[in-house]
Formats: structure tokens, sequence, C-alpha cells
């Protein structure tokens, strides 16, 4: 099983790859030219510590290294301990060649130590959490344009849009497009092709960002169609009832109680414009739950945000639901005239 969302520990995109790749060149540089005053080059030798320590820790936090995958929960604790022994070989080595090489010697071990404990607090304490807040605020403004465009189209028709509709099918996500200022794209749709043939191609290969959650690395799995991270879950009691009749005034559970959309990150092969949803079965129930596969996740509920994943509730709020909820309180949420209560959350 694969976790999800995956461990990437630190490595977001290419630029901490080049950074490292960077900082092996000078460790290599630094080891060539101790080599070249000593004229034999020993295995406590600051430069060579440094070298192995870079180079483990650069293998280790490799955003493409699959083979590792199942093992990243062990990572950090290598990582930590790998440049904690660089750290304390060095300091060794400094007090050992102090007499032989004098304070210069000693000032340069100093040094180095130095930069491999910069090194890791960097590594430590990465600058993409700010980011990755940012991100997770943009997904659930995300949701919230999604909900408003839902309810403008409630108030239009009196209901909310069935998942899927008409012959051939088309999805929940192109009625509601004339409410997200796409209504060129709506225009040009043609009701009376696949989602994916003739005109309707164009259109499926045309990129949404309001429905793709900010969180989700560039390096994931891509489909041949632009992806929806954001669906309705389906089933005869939820939101989203095969009938198609899924009027406010339904909701007798609640709007503030019942879930209308949810973010679903480990569900990537489906296209935005592909009349396909999530269907609500108690073996799915959960948030983030583990996959077969890298980057792929079977629950309900899935995000790159860690411990949790935004929502949207019927009534037009967003939220942040932690991955630690109950099945039975998300089932809960899930259904719209169950008479259960979803309690606090």
């Amino acid at each position: 099983m694969y976790e999800f969302p995956p461990q990437t520990w630190y490595m977001q995109g290419w630029w901490p790859t080049l950074w490292h790749c960077g900082v092996l060149v000078v460790g290599l540089g630094l080891m060539l030219q101790f080599v070249r005053k000593k004229h034999k080059l020993q295995i406590t030798d600051p430069s060579l510590i440094l070298l192995i320590a870079l180079g483990t820790s650069f293998l280790l936090t490799l955003p493409t290294a699959a083979p590792w995958e199942p093992f990243r929960g062990a990572h950090p604790l290598v990582f930590i301990i790998t440049w904690l022994v660089a750290l304390s070989c060095i300091i060794s080595n400094g007090r050992l060649t102090v007499k032989n090489q004098g304070e210069a010697a000693m000032r340069w071990s100093i040094g180095l130590a130095s930069l491999i404990f910069s090194l890791m607090l960097i590594t430590l304490f990465p600058v993409s959490y700010p980011r990755e807040a940012a991100r997770r605020t943009q997904c659930k403004y995300y949701l919230k344009q999604i909900g408003r465009a839902l309810h403008n189209y409630h108030d239009t028709y009196r209901t909310f849009p069935p998942h899927k509709s008409g012959s051939p099918p088309y999805s929940w996500r192109v009625a509601t497009l004339p409410y997200f200022d796409s209504s060129p794209l709506y225009s040009q749709y043609n009701f009376e092709e696949h989602w994916n043939k003739g005109t309707n191609r164009r259109i499926a290969e045309t990129e949404l960002g309001y429905l793709m959650c900010p969180s989700v690395p560039r390096d994931s799995p891509r489909i041949s169609y632009p992806r929806t991270d954001y669906f309705a879950v389906t089933g005869e009691e939820t939101a989203w009832p095969d009938s198609g009749v899924n009027r406010l005034s339904d909701f007798s559970d609640g709007s503030s109680n019942t879930l209308l959309v949810v973010e679903a990150c480990g569900k990537q092969e489906i296209p935005w414009c592909e009349p396909r949803d999530l269907e609500l079965t108690d073996e799915t129930l959960g948030i983030n739950l583990p996959g077969l596969e890298p980057h792929s996740s079977p629950g309900i509920i899935s995000s790159y945000h860690r411990i949790g994943a935004n929502v949207l509730f019927a009534d037009g709020a967003t939220r942040f639901l932690s991955e630690e909820t109950e099945p039975a309180v998300l089932k809960a949420m899930l259904t719209r005239s169950s008479k259960d209560d979803s309690g606090e959350f």
C-alpha cells in the first residue's frame, strides 16, 4: 500500500534538486582541494563526510525515487541521522587536526560543521509550508466558486443539476459552465455528441483552473485530458441521487450538514468534462486512505493538503475535514435525508 498523499519531504519541483546538485558540486570541490593538500584521503576527512551526507540525502529525497516509495515514512529519520553523524564526525576531525595542522584547519572544520548544521535546518523547516497554506486557501476558494455556481443554477431551475443527464450523458460540471463565466464553452458544447467526440473534444481539452487543486504536485500522473479534483458523491441518499431530483427542500438532514462537493485528488484519472463522479460505498468511506499505486487513494475524499481535505456543504460553506473523521460521521455528512446526525466535526 502507498501512503496518500505521498511524502515528498521538502522536494517540491526542480529547484531543490538543482540546489542539491550545486551543493554536491561544492562538496566534491572541497574534497578534491583537501586531497591535493594532504595527498591522502581518509574516511574521516570532512570533505568526504560532507559528500556522503549530501549524496545520501539527495538520493532519499529525489521526487522520482519510485523504488523508495513504500519506505518513505522512514526517510526523515534516516535523513536526520545521516546529517548528525556528518556533523559529529567533522567536529571530531577538527579536534584531532588542530594540533597537527594549526588553528586554520580547526576554523575550516568548524565552518564546514556550521554549513552542514545550517543545511540540515533548511531541509527540516522547508519554505514550502507557507506556500502550502496559500494553496489550501486557494483550494477552498475554488470550492466556494463551485458552490456559488451550483446555487445560482438552483435559483434558476429550482433544483441542483443531475450529476449526469442527457443522451449521450454530460456532466454537472458542463451544466454549470455559464455560472463560471464560461458561457462561450457552454454555447459551443454539442449535447448530441459524447463529451470527447467532435467539437466537444476541444472543449474537453480546455483546462479549467477552478477545477484543479493547486496543491497537486506538477510531477503527479497526468491524463490525456485536463483533470478535475472536485467531485459529486452519488447515491440515492446523497446530494446527487441517480433520479436527478436534488432540491434544497429534499435535504431533511439540513443543508449545513450535507456534503455537496468533495475534494478527491487521488482520483486523477477522471477528466473534468467526463460525466463520471464518485459512488458512495462503505469500502471507500475515509479521507486520504492508502492506495494500491502511488498518487492514488480509494477514499471518497483525498487531498494533497495532508491531515485532511477541503469539502463543500450544500449551504455553500467550505470546511477542512480531518482525515481522522470517523466513517460513520462521514457517511452521515454524505447523506441528505437518512435522519442521521453527523454531530460535531
